[in-house]
């Protein structure tokens, strides 16, 4: 039967018409192929915006680089150019000694003041000066350049600075008639920020017995206690036959060690082991020292123990969870007994019950029977591995202990 399509008019056979339907798919393609160029559209703009958003952070981050650049030079200028006189007299220093190695000792002196008078707080130029004028036989002004060094040295800029320090000790020992120079440094090296070791090995090597205690009683203090700083005290007075000196020393030691906790023993023990090798020191004075910090490590001894004991039961503890073993026992014995103890006593239970739940009775007792041994034996056996592992590690500790700190001390 033909049919005539209601919305295009034409005649076909069948429910739906032919030309409809293929439209209906054209359509529905045209639509779909225009929906997916929108789709490709929209992500393209998307993926140019990200490329756009990418573009314009990596000129501001490049911008912000050389901003950053520029005033970090800008500063290096100004620095460099606030600076330049400074820079102007190292060089006419370093200059100056050029000259004086190469004798040029009339040329070295004038630029050295040329150098001085754009830095007067550069110690080189008066150095290279003083050593100029003595060459040309100018002792008188040498002597007022090192004067001037010496007061330098009280200056912040040269208070950590032994090595400064001790070439214009070296310059003063050098000197004739230095009473005066030597204790004009005496008094300087109150300001000193160190232990002057270097100096003190000067004036002791030069069996300047009584300069080096004059020196270790205006410089060592409450503040730079040491094992070290002791020694010297220690040394000087059985070189000296100071006895002041020794029993300062002795006392500075005391106090410093009774200061120190047991927790920094290995910092004792080295400074200990440092003042031993460096074969400066008598055998008296390290059998001193050696004498105190045995003495301070018996007082540590409790201390240490306790640590080792809270230590090796924290370690033992971990070790002994970590174990499977103790479970395994556990479960083993618990199942021996469930049938040799727990499986009999729960028939006897049964046998003599009235209950009417008597024929669960024996699988009930020898199951929690079980369960309860196979715990309490596992506890049981992780104790005992606990506490032989607790015990193995002490002793490790302790010999740990022997090997690390205190052999350093008895040998």
């Amino acid at each position: 039967m033909a049919n005539k399509c209601p919305t295009c008019g034409t005649i076909h056979d069948g429910w739906s018409c032919p030309i409809c339907s293929v439209k209906e798919k054209v359509d529905k393609s045209t639509k779909e192929q225009q929906e997916a160029i929108e789709e490709s559209l929209e992500e393209q703009g998307r993926m140019l915006e990200e490329q756009r958003e990418a573009i314009e952070s990596s000129i501001e981050d490049a911008r912000m680089e050389m901003e950053y650049a520029l005033e970090e030079a800008a500063s290096k200028h100004q620095k460099t150019t606030s600076e330049a006189w400074k820079l102007q007299a190292e060089a006419k220093a370093d200059r100056a000694y050029e000259l004086y190695k190469a004798n040029l000792y009339e040329e070295a002196t004038k630029l050295c003041f040329e150098a001085i008078s754009q830095d007067p707080g550069n110690i080189l130029p008066y150095r290279y000066a003083a050593w100029s004028f003595e060459k040309l036989g100018q002792d008188i002004k040498s002597r007022e350049l090192l004067k001037k060094q010496i007061n330098l040295l009280k200056m912040s800029g040269y208070q950590n600075s032994q090595g400064h320090a001790l070439k214009v000790l070296r310059d003063i020992l050098e000197m004739k008639n230095n009473g005066d120079l030597m204790q004009s440094f005496l008094d300087a090296s109150k300001k000193f920020n160190y232990l002057p070791a270097d100096l003190l090995d000067e004036l002791m090597g030069r069996s300047l017995y009584k300069s080096a205690v004059d020196l270790y009683f205006r410089n060592i203090s409450t503040d730079t206690l040491s094992i070290s700083g002791s020694a010297y005290g220690i040394e000087l007075s059985n070189k000296s036959s100071i006895e002041s000196v020794g029993l300062q020393g002795l006392e500075y030691l005391k106090g410093y060690l009774k200061e120190e906790p047991y927790t920094v023993r290995s910092n004792i023990f080295a400074a200990f082991k440092g003042v031993k090798e460096s074969n400066k020191f008598s055998e008296n004075t390290i059998n001193l020292i050696r004498k105190e910090i045995l003495k301070r490590y018996d007082e540590w001894k409790s201390e240490i123990k306790n640590e080792i004991a809270i230590l090796a039961a924290n370690q033992a503890k971990e070790k002994a969870n970590t174990k499977s073993s103790p479970t395994v026992i556990g479960w083993i014995v618990g199942i021996i007994s469930a049938l040799f103890v727990w499986s009999p006593i729960g028939s006897i239970f049964a046998t003599s019950s009235n209950l009417n739940v008597s024929m669960a009775l024996p699988g009930l007792t020898m199951l929690a029977g079980s369960i309860t041994t196979g715990i309490i034996t596992s506890h049981f056996v992780r104790s005992i591995k606990r506490n032989n592992i607790e015990t193995s590690l002490i002793r490790s500790m302790e010999k740990k202990e022997v090997l690390s700190h205190f052999k350093w001390v008895t040998i």
